[in-house]
């Protein structure tokens, strides 16, 4: 006769000193190992996230107040009336603060646009809490420029709207670019 084979399925683990197998997992140390080494990556890794967020908050905020002033100007020429785009803290009427939100308005008084309080960000310099377009479309208060900063306070990757007196809007990354 043949020599006998074992056809049996391998056995994974260690083999006992009975011949029971052992489960397979982790030890205390390779556990220890791991969980350092994501530490040290996150370490790393968390700083940069929260340095992009606020830049990401920054330039979303920066477009949302750019597009508000492009849609006050074409309803002003739209209309045939002077429109305008006002900080606003209670959302119905003009106030102080452009972060707390802002409206735009007929020179009836009619509110058309709304704006919420913007995203967690650095300081916002504006050149004026009210900006007034004639039906012509031209600014006739409030020219200027517009800085979102982010909270890092770092002006390299802040973001300004430029408003010049014929009502063009122009978003930049930096301060004053």
């Amino acid at each position: 006769m043949g020599a006998f084979h074992d056809i049996s399925p391998p056995r994974f683990g260690r083999v006992l000193s009975r011949g029971r197998a052992s489960h397979a997992g982790f030890t205390l140390v390779e556990l220890l190992v791991t969980v350092a080494i994501a530490a040290v990556l996150m370490a790393v890794g968390v700083p940069a996230m929260t340095s992009f967020l606020s830049d990401q908050a920054a330039a979303a905020n920066a477009d949302e107040f750019a597009e508000a002033l492009r849609f006050a100007r074409s309803e002003a020429v739209k209309r045939g009336d002077s429109v305008s785009l006002c900080a606003s803290t209670n959302l119905t009427a003009c106030g102080e603060d452009w972060k707390a939100g802002w409206i735009v308005s007929t020179s009836s008084g009619k509110v058309l646009r709304v704006q919420n309080p913007i995203r967690a960000m650095g300081d916002l310099t504006a050149a004026a809490t009210t900006v007034t377009f004639q039906s012509t479309g031209i600014a006739t208060a409030g020219s200027g420029s517009y800085v979102f900063a982010t909270l890092s306070g770092n002006t390299d990757r802040s973001r300004t709207v430029a408003l010049n007196a014929q009502g063009r809007v122009v978003v930049s990354k930096g301060e004053g670019s």
